[in-house]
């Protein structure tokens, strides 16, 4: 399983980031990514390369920066996909 965030709305995958839940930032999600990286450690957060970038946040040590087909292949492989938007 793997959740999709695309707001930036860090309490909104909370449950899912304590159950240790991948996520994925896209759009507006990536925005809270230093979030939930402090806030969820033991996580693992992907963020869609050219969404991260064109935000102008620095890079984050622990933030997975993917490309779209990336972003692609990770929900072909983890089903079901949770999209949050809002």
């Amino acid at each position: 399983m793997i959740i999709q965030l695309l707001s930036n709305t860090p309490s909104k995958v909370a449950a899912y980031c304590e159950r240790g839940l991948s996520v994925i930032l896209l759009q507006n999600g990536v925005y809270a990514a230093l979030s939930l990286i402090a806030d969820y450690p033991k996580c693992t957060f992907y963020a869609v390369k050219n969404d991260y970038f064109a935000s102008g946040l620095p890079r984050l040590e622990n933030l997975i920066l993917v490309s779209d087909m990336q972003w692609v292949d990770l929900c072909a492989q983890q089903h079901p996909v949770i999209t949050i938007q809002q």
